[in-house]
């Protein structure tokens, strides 16, 4: 089964639910389109209109949606795979969690990430302090200022264990 997506003067657009998309001219002649991948995997086609992701031209054209949630999400965690029962509409919460149990990301903790100081330097900062040393003079070994090591007393930003 094929739908249109998009339409122009010249040329009509079309999605199926296997994730191929075709167009037909106003003069009859009728093609494929040509597909490719982005950057982050996700696969693309371009019309005279703009740029579409396929995943979300099928979910659209033959998913329902009641719940009007925001994102498609490929079942099996391939961004290529737009097959029509690869997809489903999920909120943000669930799309996450589907890639973290997938494997597709890894959870990021409260004391991971991007963090400027390590755990290290930050429980030396603190045994300076336990030792009687100011806030300032302990964060300056590390060019910590006072009010990140104010934060790291409290506890109130990092558990330091």
């Amino acid at each position: 089964m094929k739908k249109i997506f998009d339409s122009t003067p010249n040329t009509t657009y079309f999605i199926s639910t296997d994730g191929s998309v075709s167009a037909a001219t106003k003069t009859g002649k009728k093609y494929q389109k040509t597909a490719t991948v982005h950057c982050r995997g996700y696969v693309y086609v371009r019309t005279t209109n703009g740029n579409y992701q396929v995943h979300r031209l099928v979910a659209k054209a033959f998913l329902l949606n009641p719940k009007k949630k925001p994102c498609v999400n490929h079942i099996d965690g391939n961004k290529q795979n737009n097959h029509l029962d690869n997809l489903e509409w999920v909120t943000y919460k669930e799309n996450y969690r589907h890639a973290v149990k997938t494997g597709l990301l890894k959870p990021i903790g409260k004391n991971e990430g991007n963090v400027k100081y390590s755990n290290q330097h930050c429980k030396d900062v603190l045994n300076l302090i336990k030792k009687g040393m100011t806030y300032a003079k302990a964060g300056e070994k590390y060019h910590m200022p006072y009010s990140t090591v104010a934060h790291l007393v409290r506890g109130s930003r990092r558990n330091i264990t």
